[in-house]
């Protein structure tokens, strides 16, 4: 019955997108370029991914981070050398640390949360996100994968969170640094991958007072920062829709030194999942 239940919300939701979605070829949307899921996406997806792309992939390498250059992200905007150096290395060598979790939904949204995590989430193995404090007491694990194309270029990192102790994948995202085109600077976009689709955030950088950072999917055009869902065509070409979603992390020291980070989710407006982080050096 679950089953079932997950694939009508699955159909709902790609219905929906090819409904409501712009229509766009390949070639025209570059900044929305990522993995396509099927149906389970799972922890050895990028390896499956990589196969069918003659990539190749690294993984298990100590101080691997999301953002090796910090740098990249300078823009008239933003200013990389007013951020904490802490929160520097740990964007730079993330491979290196351990976190601490804290989830707290938003009641009135909570139950469709869990629905939607329990039909759909479980099953194809991305987006399972915990649902109360206790499901994420032990942490998440933390793996960074270099994905490598035939030219030895980069076209992502793969992070993969799995919940401790049980080792359940929490989510599969592909991540890389990327100018965004309304902004005309660069920010980071994150790819996971979903089935005959895929969420896509392009999140922009913003300087906060002390040596904080935030990233914000606050945008609200085709091209700008933002959630997009896509979804791929029998043809090729992807519908897209720009989901009424809106993404954010603020990014801290705390006086003890470790980096805490406030994770937003909202929909509509209304604050719908806030994760805390607290991230410190592993001491293995």
């Amino acid at each position: 019955m679950k089953k079932f239940i997950g694939k009508c919300i699955e159909l709902g939701i790609q219905t929906t997108i090819k409904l409501f979605g712009k229509t766009y070829e390949p070639h025209e949307i570059p900044f929305l370029y990522g993995p396509i899921g099927n149906e389970k996406i799972g922890e050895d997806f990028y390896k499956r991914w990589c196969e069918a792309k003659n990539h190749t992939y690294e993984e298990g390498i100590s101080n691997n981070g999301l953002i090796p250059e910090f740098e990249i992200l300078r823009s008239p905007t933003f200013n990389p050398d007013e951020v904490h150096p802490a929160i520097r290395n740990f964007y730079e060598q993330t491979s290196s640390y351990e976190f601490d979790i804290w989830a707290k939904w938003n009641p009135i949204l909570k139950l469709g949360a869990s629905i939607l995590v329990h039909a759909v989430s479980h099953h194809i193995q991305q987006l399972n996100f915990p649902l109360n404090a206790m499901d994420a007491r032990y942490g998440m694990s933390n793996d960074i994968i270099t994905i490598y194309d035939k030219q030895n270029n980069i076209p992502f990192r793969c992070w993969l969170r799995k919940q401790m102790p049980s080792n359940e994948i929490i989510y599969c995202g592909f991540y890389i640094p990327f100018k965004i085109p309304s902004i005309d600077s660069f920010g980071i976009k994150t790819v996971f991958p979903l089935p005959k689709g895929a969420a896509v955030v392009l999140l922009e950088p913003i300087n906060l007072p002390q040596g904080g950072f935030k990233l914000d999917s606050r945008g609200h055009k085709i091209g700008g920062s933002g959630y997009y869902r896509i979804h791929q065509l029998k043809n090729g070409n992807f519908k897209v829709l720009m989901a009424p979603i809106r993404e954010s992390l603020d990014i801290s020291i705390d006086e003890k030194g470790y980096v805490r980070v406030e994770h937003y989710f909202t929909l509509w407006g209304m604050r719908m999942l806030h994760l805390h982080f607290k991230i410190k050096r592993s001491e293995k």
